[in-house]
């Protein structure tokens, strides 16, 4: 399995630079010239710089890092005897193969080193030429870098087991402890497709509701989503969306310094993700295995263009495989699909306005004809975890999941009431008698009763069994706040 890994760095200068401090790159390579001969051999470049670029990387990148297998990699070497104790703590050096790209865009293929015992937060670049000049680098900057190769096998073995968490976190990466939080719910998870706009949307205002992309704009004005989860660009999603502190927002890690456009007035706000209310970020995951989909870490969203899935298909990404992990580690185990017809044409595009050009169209199609088959292959595994997911669109094109009337789907969506109907209409939830009566069970036939005060005093309360009920039977037998019968 390969994987490609992109993460920040940095520039900093080294302290070899001062008199006091372990020697240099370029120290180093007159002490170990195997070292030089080692790196063009390997690379086939014409020249190697005597010197690195040192970047300050955040702690998960190198663990990441050391998840894949290096290009190639070097023993120990010697270092003047004053630091001869350095080798032996770095055991060796892994290089491997990358890019580098600056904020203006400047890029350089280059070696990454990492040590075997590696710092926590530390990577070398190295590269035929010096690359502050060829980048136009200095301290402080932050290039990104990207490296790709095959997982270890141990990283492999790894990732099989089951994740534990965490899932969730906040704009800097802190986690924040919501998993489960909707032990056993129900949900339902709105996508984009036009058949949304033929239901009746009010009651949904009443349910926890999840939409994917800008389906949130289908919702209104009936109601609005209780969350947005989203894979792409901030620019692309709802101003009034990331603003509305009422609404989570579920994207991935990548996005807390993405920059919002406001589509009413068709400009920039200045703001970028990390500026707006109730957002969460989680892990966005490659590399689709059903095995897998529910225990691994993050949120998994398909095939990158290099992958293929095991029946030969590359790519096809999709928020809704996000979404529908999300909704898992929330702890929802009742899911409700809506908008999700798998079919587009001209004429049928999204709940929404959004046009497609008949690339896009035949694009979508495919997608969701592999995403009809990787939920085939995930169907098994939701009912095994006993994650009850349900197409409420008769016409749709994924058959994957069983077909439940929308009615239905409320009703049981809304089941802690006895009539949904009643309870949507606001005709429920009487108040009255509540602060003013007691919760009474009958001693006799243990019948369940609310009774004042006053009725008990005069004389005018008894049972359906015909127990007469005094003040004084109304607090002996009355209910405690754990609900257990004091006993008679």
């Amino acid at each position: 399995m390969r994987r490609t890994l992109k993460f920040d760095g940095l520039v900093y200068a080294r302290s070899s630079i001062k008199d006091s401090g372990p020697p240099g790159e370029a120290e180093i390579l007159e002490l170990n010239p195997g070292r030089r001969d080692l790196i063009l051999r390997e690379t086939e470049w014409p020249d190697l710089f005597p010197g690195t670029l040192n970047l300050k990387v955040d702690a998960t990148s190198v663990t990441a890092l050391c998840e894949i297998e290096p290009t190639f990699t070097e023993p120990p070497v010697t270092y003047p005897d004053k630091y001869a104790n350095i080798p032996t703590k770095r055991g060796g050096y892994c290089y491997y193969r990358g890019r580098v790209k600056t904020a203006e865009n400047q890029r350089a293929d280059v070696l990454v080193r990492r040590c075997v015992n590696p710092h926590k937060d530390v990577v070398e670049i190295l590269a035929p030429m010096k690359l502050r000049d060829a980048l136009g680098v200095a301290d402080g900057n932050t290039i990104n870098v990207r490296v790709r190769g095959n997982v270890t096998e141990e990283a492999v073995a790894e990732e099989k087991k089951p994740y534990a968490g965490p899932y969730i976190y906040d704009t800097d990466g802190k986690h924040v402890r919501i998993e489960g939080a909707n032990k056993g719910a129900h949900a339902f998870l709105i996508c984009s497709g036009p058949s949304f706009q033929g239901i009746d949307r009010g009651p949904l205002k009443f349910c926890w509701t999840l939409t994917t992309n800008n389906a949130a704009k289908a919702c209104m004005p009936k109601f609005r989503p209780s969350a947005m989860i989203c894979v792409d660009g901030a620019d692309k999603f709802l101003y009034t969306v990331w603003q509305d502190p009422t609404v989570l927002k579920f994207v991935p890690k990548s996005h807390p310094d993405k920059w919002l456009w406001n589509s009413d007035l068709n400009a920039p706000v200045g703001k970028r993700v990390r500026d707006c209310p109730s957002v969460y970020c989680w892990d966005r995951v490659n590399g689709f295995d059903a095995s897998r989909f529910l225990t691994e870490r993050g949120c998994n969203w398909g095939n990158s263009k290099r992958q293929k899935d095991r029946n030969g298909v590359r790519g096809k990404r999709s928020v809704m495989l996000a979404a529908m992990k999300l909704l898992y580690v929330l702890g929802f185990r009742h899911v409700y699909l809506l908008g999700a017809d798998f079919k587009m044409d001209d004429q049928h595009k999204y709940s929404f306005d959004q046009d497609r050009k008949p690339s896009s169209i035949k694009g979508n199609n495919s997608t969701y004809a592999q995403l009809q088959w990787r939920f085939e292959q995930l169907q098994p595994y939701f009912l095994a975890a006993d994650f009850n997911v349900f197409n409420c669109n008769p016409e749709s094109g994924l058959t994957a999941f069983p077909f439940l009337a929308y009615d239905e789907a409320l009703s049981r969506a809304l089941g802690f009431v006895h009539d949904w109907r009643a309870y949507c209409a606001g005709k429920l939830e009487a108040t009255a008698g509540l602060y003013e009566s007691k919760w009474y069970v009958c001693p006799q036939c243990g019948a369940n009763m609310r009774l004042a005060k006053e009725d008990c005093i005069a004389g005018t309360a008894s049972c359906a069994c015909g127990r007469p009920i005094t003040e004084a039977d109304r607090k002996k037998f009355a209910k405690d706040q754990s609900q257990a019968m004091i006993d008679s």
